[in-house]
């Protein structure tokens, strides 16, 4: 069994406080933050994946097209190319993995998985 542990991301003026999964020692979105930084063509659009999760954690309404539940407390923040995904527990927003576009099926049901597994594991 994995073990979990989530790491607070240190936002001020935030009123949901947003964190990090990592899970055996390895934090996936992390990884696919420091994946998308290293692609100067889609670097840009990580300020608009912040913006959103930071629009959500302070209660902001979304368009649909940008922000959805995909099902089993799972959620997706959108932009043109990347996707985010989260869940929600006691109160936080926990980033868990991210993907592109043109993975969003495979990315999905692994950020569910993922989102299983942790939530169990409480």
């Amino acid at each position: 069994m994995s073990i979990f542990v989530v790491k607070h991301v240190d936002k001020p003026h935030i009123r949901q406080p947003i964190c990090k999964l990592v899970r055996d020692n390895k934090c996936i979105i992390d990884d696919f933050f420091d994946e998308i930084k290293a692609d100067n063509n889609l670097k840009g659009e990580l300020f608009k994946v912040w913006a959103i999760i930071e629009d959500v954690a302070n209660g902001l309404l979304i368009p649909p097209n940008k922000y959805k539940s995909v099902g089993n407390d799972a959620y997706e923040v959108k932009t043109k190319h990347l996707r985010v995904y989260h869940c929600r527990k006691d109160g936080l927003i926990i980033l868990v993995s991210g993907g592109k576009k043109t993975t969003q099926d495979v990315d999905i049901k692994r950020a569910k998985k993922i989102i299983k597994e942790y939530l169990q594991s409480k």
